[in-house]
């Protein structure tokens, strides 16, 4: 990918900056901190988006074909919308997580990054299509992890959730890095050149980091007393709220979308594709999630988990099913 990769790099290394200073600011406040995070989430946003241009350009099709590709929009889209959200909405709070989120699915992305940017299988070989319809899921996508970070800071700050929100926390996040673990474990040729070094470093960093994230989190959450320094839950629910509400329409014409193209590429709107199937499931439980937001009986701190539990479909939708299960959209 030569030359192309350094937008990607860059982008890495603002995320991490970016969360650096909006820890500084979580923890003692003032302005400098949280422009210079802001600034930096910026960058790295747009430092990725000029990424998926040039590959574009240099591809000749849309850069949407496979697993790193989209997650490096994946990344963009999550920084994007949360630059976007602060216009209207006090999300300062949450910048730490959103930051720490963009960083991560940024690492992960280049467990499968590849050296030359190949053709499109002929299933995908519909530019406009692809675009849409790519789009239409990773929008959805970026809202649900948003409105993950808000579910988690939301059972968090609940005292009686509170030891569960930090196990889920951290179970997320020791799997995620496991999975990075193991993927450049069994990439051997990753360790033949200077990027498979640096992501193996990267990764024995993570499985430390993760490995004390457990009684960081216990421990250290209370000590710096970051409960309190969270919004009230009433406001991070409507935050969650929101965002799934967002989402939700975003992962509908994904689904219509898809199927259609599926008509086109396969002479079929559904077939029980293994990706089809986890993409209804996560469909079905962000609907029971709007559904019982919306009755006032049922409301409360536990519908947070619901939300929880939909991003979790999420990633099982785009990574799990292309690494467990394979199907007809392994390739992506």
């Amino acid at each position: 990918m030569g030359w192309l990769e350094v937008f990607f790099d860059i982008s890495v290394y603002a995320y991490l900056l970016a969360l650096i200073a909006y820890t500084v600011w979580f923890l003692w406040r003032g302005p400098k901190p949280w422009v210079s995070g802001t600034v930096l989430l910026a960058l790295g946003a747009a430092c990725q988006v000029a990424f998926i241009i040039a590959m574009g350009a240099v591809a000749g099709r849309p850069p949407f074909s496979n697993t790193f590709e989209t997650m490096v929009l994946f990344s963009a889209c999550v920084a994007g919308f949360y630059l976007a959200l602060l216009w209207g909405v006090d999300w300062k709070p949450l910048a730490p997580g959103v930051a720490f989120a963009a960083l991560l699915v940024s690492l992960l992305a280049y467990v499968p990054m590849q050296d030359e940017l190949d053709p499109l299988v002929p299933a995908l070989r519909d530019n406009l299509l692809l675009t849409i319809h790519v789009l239409f899921c990773f929008v959805s996508y970026a809202a649900f992890l948003l409105a993950y970070v808000g579910a988690i800071t939301h059972l968090w700050k609940n005292e009686r959730h509170h030891p569960g929100a930090v196990a889920a926390l951290a179970l997320s996040v020791t799997t995620l890095v496991a999975g990075v673990v193991l993927s450049t474990l069994a990439g051997t040729t990753l360790w033949k050149d200077s990027r498979g070094a640096a992501l193996a470093v990267a990764a024995l960093g993570a499985v430390v980091a993760a490995g004390a994230l457990w009684p960081a989190l216990f421990f250290g959450g209370r000590k710096l007393r970051i409960r309190d320094r969270l919004p009230e839950e009433e406001t991070l629910q409507k935050t969650v709220y929101r965002m799934v509400a967002l989402g939700f329409p975003f992962l509908t014409l994904g689904i219509i979308t898809g199927s259609y193209w599926a008509k086109q590429a396969w002479g079929r709107y559904w077939g029980w594709d293994d990706k089809e199937v986890a993409s209804l499931v996560t469909w079905l439980v962000f609907a029971a999630y709007l559904h019982v937001r919306l009755v006032p009986r049922w409301r409360g701190t536990w519908i947070s988990w619901v939300a929880v539990a939909g991003f979790w479909c999420v990633v099982f939708t785009f990574l799990g099913v292309n690494y467990l299960l394979g199907g007809l959209h392994a390739y992506a």
